[in-house]
């Protein structure tokens, strides 16, 4: 607070404590700072309103002026709105800042706009500091995504994110298109190689096998490997049995419909994972595009090993034309 007539500062300098802009008009000079979203009283160093964060940050009362630590503190203003756009259609799709805006008088948020749906589709992605209570979509429930989780994991890889089904979109309908289409676009640079993998594209494999039936069109990719571990997508969790295959320079690709996930070229393995709790716990050659032999499918966990995989708990069955196990390699430390 200013002592009247006894201080220093000028009349035609607007701005006061922590550089935020002076409102004499009101309170009196030197009595009203006007912060971003709030009007602060530095006589009794609080403010006029909550603060926009209070839901998050119960401990504090929200009426508190850098957690009143007025010596060694600054307080916090918060995020502008800003508005971002990513199109799926294109071969790289990336965020594009469109527009930010101060708006004091409204909430933080995030707005990700997903564009290049099938018929000129649209949905939205809204990011806010409580996210159970804001951003409703049209159907009344809340987004659950906050502002603090696009920063640490939806800014790095919008397309992973939107593939993994963990945040909800605006228009509920649209998301699983806006998750299908994510899904794609990771599929297209795995196959075409722009996407880093986990492959050993240096290395020769030391088998190729060719697809003997027509592509699959229905397929659907659900997972593939990152530093060593099943990463999936979407709402699938790594439990269950997947189809996969290693393509030539090593990725490990997991889902539906072995020649849909191949794009139909010659891989290194192609067959049936099975998971439980994210591990491999059985492989086998069932692969009607590409029936691998039994000399192939012995090789396939040292493959998968080469490619990041875990295999040290998994079985190893291969099985003929008619369905019949023809050999079964068990795990080193496995106890009947």
């Amino acid at each position: 607070m200013l002592v009247p007539n006894r201080h220093g500062s000028s009349n035609s300098y607007r701005y006061g404590f922590q550089g935020q802009e002076k409102d004499d008009e009101i309170k009196g000079e030197g009595n009203s700072d006007n912060f971003k979203y709030r009007m602060h009283d530095p006589r009794i160093g609080r403010f006029f309103a909550v603060d926009p964060l209070f839901r998050k940050y119960a401990y504090n009362s929200p009426y508190a002026f850098s957690e009143n630590r007025v010596i060694d503190a600054v307080e916090l203003e918060g995020l502008e709105q800003r508005h971002y756009t990513i199109d799926l259609s294109k071969d790289n799709p990336k965020l594009v800042l469109t527009k930010e805006e101060d708006c004091w008088f409204w909430q933080d948020k995030i707005v990700v706009s997903i564009v290049g749906l099938p018929k000129g589709g649209i949905d939205r992605y809204t990011f806010t500091p409580w996210g159970e209570e804001v951003g409703k979509t049209q159907y009344g429930v809340g987004t659950h995504n906050y502002i603090e989780d696009f920063d640490k994991y939806f800014k790095n890889d919008p397309v992973w994110a939107i593939a993994s089904g963990e945040y909800h979109s605006d228009k509920e309908p649209m998301k699983h298109l806006a998750i299908d289409l994510a899904a794609m676009v990771i599929l297209h640079k795995i196959i075409k190689s722009n996407y880093k993998g986990t492959g050993t594209k240096d290395t020769k494999p030391s088998q190729m096998i060719k697809n003997k039936l027509p592509i699959s069109k229905d397929g659907k990719l659900l997972g593939t490997i990152e530093k060593g571990e099943v990463k999936m997508i979407g709402k699938t969790k790594a439990n269950g049995e997947f189809d996969f295959v290693v393509n030539e320079k090593g990725d490990v690709l997991i889902g539906r419909k072995h020649s849909y996930l191949s794009g139909g070229q010659d891989v290194q393995a192609a067959g049936t994972l099975k998971m439980k709790n994210g591990k491999v716990v059985n492989i086998d050659n069932n692969s009607g595009h590409y029936t691998p032999n039994l000399e192939q499918t012995k090789n396939f966990k040292k493959i998968l090993s080469k490619s990041g995989v875990n295999v040290d708990e998994a079985h190893l069955k291969a099985y003929d034309q008619k369905g019949k196990v023809i050999h079964h390699e068990v795990p080193k430390n496995y106890n009947k």
